[in-house]
């Protein structure tokens, strides 16, 4: 969920955006309003992995997101259709970003990285 949240720029992650199913460990994410701008705007309550290495399995998939959103990529032609051109260039270069540094980020000093109000 952290690596999603960073590919599409989510600015609106809180605790209750995030389900625990009863019975089971799955976890679901709801409520992606304000996602996949191509200006930085990443806000979470998901920084527990921040300057941790991503795992390979999920480095892998990374690749797979870089690779199908570059010009001409089958993901890049399928967002068309709901996303700007810049929008879907802006998910390209994080996923490529993340790839070169292979860590999740840091939080950003020069702004607020929670979503407000905390609930």
């Amino acid at each position: 969920m952290v690596l999603f949240d960073l590919l599409v720029n989510n600015a609106d992650r809180k605790g209750s955006h995030v389900l625990l199913e009863e019975g089971t460990h799955k976890l679901w994410a709801i409520d992606h309003g304000l996602c996949f701008h191509e200006e930085e705007k990443l806000r979470t309550v998901l920084w527990d992995s921040a300057g941790q290495p991503i795992p390979p399995d999920l480095m892998e998939r990374l690749g797979a997101v870089e690779r199908l959103t570059k010009p001409g990529g089958v993901l890049r032609k399928n967002l068309r259709d709901y996303l700007t051109a810049r929008e879907i260039t802006a998910v390209a270069n994080r996923a490529e970003h993340l790839l070169a540094t292979g860590v999740f980020p840091l939080p950003p000093d020069h702004r607020r990285a929670f979503p407000y109000p905390p609930i």
